[in-house]
């Protein structure tokens, strides 16, 4: 799927925090990097702001590289919440991710989201990432089907501690729940990844929204980190 790795970072203070980014605030070719809001992988591609149809949404810009990641630093470091999006995916062999509980020392992950593997035909899943850029797919199943030019929104719930509960949404309708009782991942930051293997799809993505419950200090106090991917 995609490969993860963490560069340590040291930004105290990044305590949880409700956040969502309509990229209306952005002009047609900036990069949403370019607000403190979010931070994007040194190698791979870009989410680079377009406008269709009198709104602004993101274009994803693969250029050499199969796979964008960007994290969502305005969120901050988080356990129990969700985190959403919309993507608008175009050609078979593309994933279109949101991310969630991102570990600041292994960059193992939470994810869920869509591949498209003919057609207008898509799967969906629910899947531990691993550090190494191994993962395992906690569900998988048949997803809605998606037209060239259509939407659907992504969103990954993540609750608890021992087991985790994972609950993927997709256009607001609960889709699919996996139990992690292996992983057992903690607090950790969220994001979105994008990844193709065939030729380059098209994806567009918007409305990013994540709903976080704040941390105790004591669950915050060893720091914020920013991911970086690869």
């Amino acid at each position: 799927m995609f490969k993860v790795t963490v560069l340590v970072l040291v930004c105290f203070g990044m305590a949880a925090a409700d956040f969502s980014d309509d990229f209306e605030s952005f002009s047609p070719g900036d990069d949403i990097s370019s607000s403190p809001s979010w931070d994007k992988a040194p190698v791979g591609g870009d989410a680079v702001v377009i406008e269709q149809s009198g709104n602004n949404c993101v274009n994803a810009v693969f250029s050499d590289s199969s796979f964008i990641g960007y994290v969502c630093t305005a969120a901050g470091i988080w356990k129990n919440g969700s985190v959403a999006m919309d993507f608008s995916p175009s050609g078979a062999g593309s994933f279109s991710n949101v991310y969630a509980r991102l570990n600041p020392v292994s960059s193992d992950a939470y994810a869920a989201g869509l591949t498209v593997f003919m057609g207008t035909l898509t799967y969906q899943y629910i899947a531990y990432i691993k550090s190494e850029g191994n993962y395992e797919v906690l569900y998988s199943g048949m997803g809605p089907q998606i037209s060239p030019g259509e939407w659907a929104n992504v969103k990954l719930q993540v609750e608890g501690a021992d087991p985790v509960t994972l609950t993927l949404y997709i256009n607001g309708e609960q889709a699919a729940q996996a139990v992690d009782t292996n992983y057992l991942l903690q607090e950790g930051i969220c994001g979105f990844a994008l990844y193709y293997e065939g030729d380059e799809p098209s994806i567009l993505m918007d409305n990013f929204e994540v709903i976080a419950n704040p941390l105790s200090l004591a669950e915050t106090s060893f720091g914020a980190l920013k991911a970086m991917f690869r």
